[in-house]
């Protein structure tokens, strides 16, 4: 009864007892309802020390037709309490959305700066990729040179490996020459000395 009595001054009603009683849908007994209204304003008046207002003086400021008034005076209420909450519900959700919506610039703004980072190192990979390229160039041009020196000093090899042959030949014909030549040598040599041995033999054994 005391919020129903609350609610009716929220909404710039008095709280009588008819009023009440039709806030409640018509229901509770008078006297009742009488004392009830009776502790709701003796608290009031303790709250805010204004003077009781007699339920006499209310009642008589009462309209006739209070009873739909007040049913459509709740209503109105009730409806604006469901709208505040759906309201307040709503604002809820836009924090929420709002955070979310935080979260994913964050996320965005990380995103880029990976895009960012990810882009540099494929610029210096590509950079890199343009100076090996540059360096197989060369190399290749290097070896295709190498390759017309080869062939280029390959018949001096072939002309070089004859004149080892002949060299060989010219050693072993040299080295055969003096054989031949310590031979004669030793065939000249060896009739002399017969000669001279037959010479003092004669003289030794010749008479007086």
């Amino acid at each position: 009864m005391k919020a129903k009595a609350e609610l009716l001054v929220s909404i710039g009603l008095s709280p009588t007892v008819r009023n009440v009683r039709s806030a409640l849908g018509d229901t509770g007994a008078l006297d009742t309802i009488a004392r009830h209204l009776r502790q709701f304003w003796a608290e009031r008046n303790d709250d805010n020390g204004s003077p009781p207002v007699s339920m006499e003086l209310l009642a008589a400021r009462e309209p006739t037709n209070s009873g739909t008034a007040i049913t459509a005076a709740v209503e109105i209420k009730t409806r604006l309490e469901t709208a505040v909450g759906e309201l307040e519900e709503m604002a809820e959700r836009l924090a929420e959305a709002k955070t979310s919506l935080q979260t994913m610039e964050r996320g965005l703004l990380d995103c880029q700066r990976q895009l960012h980072t990810a882009e540099a190192l494929l610029s210096d990979s590509r950079h890199r990729e343009v100076v090996l390229q540059s360096e197989v160039a060369k190399l290749q041009e290097t070896i295709f040179e190498r390759r017309l020196e080869i062939e280029r000093l390959a018949p001096l090899g072939e002309h070089a490996a004859g004149l080892k042959v002949e060299l060989r030949k010219e050693r072993a014909l040299r080295v055969r020459a003096d054989a031949l030549a310590r031979e004669l040598l030793t065939e000249l040599r060896l009739p002399r000395a017969t000669h001279k041995i037959r010479h003092k033999a004669k003289k030794r054994f010749s008479p007086g």
